[in-house]
């Protein structure tokens, strides 16, 4: 790079300097998703299965594949070629850097730009923890190559075969899909989150079909697999090399640090409170709601992370190191480069949540700094776990939010019986059935959409699956995946 970020300015300009560089932080991170390409061929598989008997035979992904082994030439994207870095940024030495370039050089010792290295390094630190094993022990040489899952099963079923003639199919259908959607998302200055949104799934559901990697056992991980987390990563590399000081880049896989940060809530216990199916179900659909109303903020608005987990009581992403948040009731600014953009995630997040369920949840922060390894996320999940005991904290913010929600007008209501916490309305209450005003207009709404959607293949009303003496059951599972994400139950 050509300059980083001067951080005696940084708590007056952080915001703003990430704002400005954002179109070119999602341009790396869609061209760093792009790199392994050329794996989503028929002639990458056949490679897997020869190279270690023929010396010397070139691996099509890593030969120039767009300009020496693509056979649909005509189908690339104008795009991948013509729009360079050096549109969005002249922050960085390498302006010429492109998806084409990313596809063909990755694996080019000779390659050695400015985010050329932060791609190597992020492609370097993912492909290290996926193999976990020596290169020459155990590829699929003969017979079909298998897809794996973590039990190592590669039998059974359909999908547990890659089969090596779709694979260029998938690779063809996705050029077709993307030649419009990059002429959008690329011709502009601006990003829309729609607009990453549709690549992301264009790319999901074509890279699904091929591997990263087709030895055992990394032939667990789908191309899409590797590919996102070697973005994510990259993305998180580029946000801070762009704020740090010149001697703290990150640009070797070997020194590849980052932070997980978590943002949760005791969806368990919000999903309970409902008494109808059709208030369990509105209530889903607010935690859903939420969590993509921070990945918009996280990953697209303020371009700083992904998501790397996510279920009913949070969502985690990997963010920069040293990216310090601030604990709840303590104050914006914080002493490290990132200035108060931290500070200014979280009160935009916490603003979304209340918004979206009412301030029934109050979200909780956690950060674990400088990680190596993904499976440090079980530290952050032991923090939200703790915090989230309480239904609310001390956070005077949002006290004088709920204070506001739920004050009562004559002061001589009921409590609603499913959100326990503002007042029934009388009119819409049914004997002893207490129910405010907003979540009636969940239930409604919630039936009503039922009713309306076409081809549901599922019902929120209790009499159609009750038994002849009218009753019904509701069965919850709840699984403790601690071992799973730390990694135990892997080994």
């Amino acid at each position: 790079m050509s300059s980083t970020y001067p951080a005696d300015r940084a708590n007056d300009h952080a915001k703003d300097f990430l704002e400005k560089n954002a179109p070119a932080i999602l341009f790396i991170e869609l061209a760093v998703l792009l790199h392994d390409i050329g794996k989503l061929t028929k002639g990458f598989l056949r490679y897997r299965q020869e190279w270690q008997g023929k010396k010397g035979m070139p691996d099509p992904h890593a030969d120039k594949f767009l300009e020496n082994h693509e056979t649909f030439k005509e189908l690339i994207p104008k795009e991948f070629k013509n729009i360079t870095l050096g549109k969005y940024s002249t922050l960085f030495h390498e302006t010429d850097f492109s998806i084409q370039k990313a596809v063909d050089e990755h694996v080019n010792q000779e390659s050695n730009g400015d985010v050329m290295k932060v791609l190597k390094a992020a492609d370097g630190n993912d492909s290290a923890i996926d193999r976990n094993n020596p290169l020459y022990s155990a590829e699929q040489k003969t017979g079909q190559i298998f897809r794996s899952n973590v039990f190592g099963n590669e039998c059974g079923t359909p999908d547990r075969i890659v089969d090596m003639d779709w694979q260029d199919v998938h690779r063809e259908k996705l050029y077709k899909d993307l030649a419009p959607l990059l002429s959008d998302y690329l011709g502009k200055d601006h990003f829309t989150a729609k607009q990453r949104r549709d690549i992301l799934k264009s790319v999901r559901s074509a890279f699904i079909h091929g591997l990263s990697d087709t030895c055992r056992p990394q032939n667990d991980t789908t191309l899409w697999d590797h590919s996102y987390a070697v973005a994510s990563i990259a993305k998180v590399l580029t946000v801070h090399n762009l704020f740090c000081a010149k001697e703290n880049i990150i640009d070797d896989f070997r020194k590849v640090k980052y932070c997980i940060w978590g943002i949760g809530w005791d969806g368990l216990k919000f999903l309970s409170y409902g008494q109808k199916i059709g208030d369990i179900t509105a209530r889903k659909g607010i935690i859903k709601g939420i969590k993509n109303r921070i990945r918009e903020i996280v990953e697209h608005q303020y371009p700083v992370g992904n998501t790397i987990y996510e279920d009913d009581n949070g969502i985690y992403f990997i963010v920069p190191a040293n990216f310090t948040f601030v604990e709840e009731g303590g104050g914006d600014k914080q002493g490290n480069q990132y200035g108060d953009l931290p500070g200014i995630l979280q009160k935009e997040i916490a603003e979304v949540v209340w918004e979206e369920s009412d301030c029934e949840i109050q979200p909780r922060f956690a950060c674990q700094s400088n990680c190596t390894q993904l499976t440090d996320i079980v530290k952050v999940i032991g923090s939200i776990n703790k915090k989230i005991q309480f239904r609310f904290s001390s956070d005077t913010r949002f006290l004088e939010k709920l204070k506001g929600a739920v004050e009562s007008k004559n002061g001589d209501e009921e409590v609603c019986s499913i959100c326990r916490l503002r007042p029934a309305d009388r009119e819409k209450s049914q004997g002893e059935k207490k129910i405010c005003g907003i979540c009636d207009r969940r239930r409604r709404e919630e039936a009503k959409k039922n009713r309306d959607e076409v081809g549901i293949k599922q019902t929120i009303f209790i009499d159609e699956i009750v038994d002849q003496y009218q009753r019904a059951a509701l069965i919850v599972a709840r699984f403790d995946l601690d071992r799973w994400l730390d990694g135990t139950m892997l080994h």
